[in-house]
């Protein structure tokens, strides 16, 4: 009997189009509940996948010295001991420690993060401004987040993060000669 298609040379039918297109929906279905359920997105952000929270990665960043007050980020959530120099309507935060400010930085692989520490680690061996240098650093992964706004100018507009981004403490940073 021929049940939903032609039979092959043993009678048995072949597999059609729309059962294959189902089982492939009902995989894709499953994996979407796991990775629900798992909370993936939570612990790896969207930006940079590879990187989860409690992991340690070494990186390297090209700024300028007057990055320092250039780069900044808004938000009013704060982030364990992490937190940004603004509250989400641009009013200035006094932080209790100034290694838990965060500022939005790339690395050289045009990696997007978050980074808290890195002028304090550098402050005795910082070039002259207006020079671009390479720093590397071990950045500990504290957090994923999304309800931040970053700035990339001293006096530019925050602009609101559209994926998910790491954040965390930079820490041994040199400059390699």
């Amino acid at each position: 009997m021929d049940v939903g298609g032609k039979a092959n040379e043993g009678g048995e039918p072949f597999v059609t189009l729309e059962r294959a297109v189902l089982v492939f929906l009902l995989i894709g279905f499953v994996l979407w509940l796991i990775f629900g359920v798992l909370g993936y997105e939570k612990g790896h952000p969207q930006l940079t996948d590879s990187w989860a929270i409690g992991t340690v990665r070494l990186v390297e960043i090209s700024v300028v010295p007057e990055d320092r007050d250039a780069l900044a980020c808004a938000s009013d959530s704060a982030f364990g001991s992490l937190r940004c120099r603004y509250h989400a309507d641009e009013t200035t935060i006094d932080p209790a420690n100034e290694r838990d400010v965060i500022q939005p930085m790339n690395t050289v692989k045009n990696e997007l993060l978050l980074g808290a520490g890195l002028w304090s680690d550098l402050e005795s061996s910082l070039p002259e401004k207006g020079h671009r240098f390479t720093v590397a650093c071990n950045f500990h992964v504290e957090v994923v987040t999304r309800s931040a706004s970053l700035r990339w100018a001293p006096h530019g507009t925050f602009a609101p993060l559209v994926l998910t981004a790491a954040a965390g403490h930079l820490t041994d940073c040199v400059i390699p000669k």
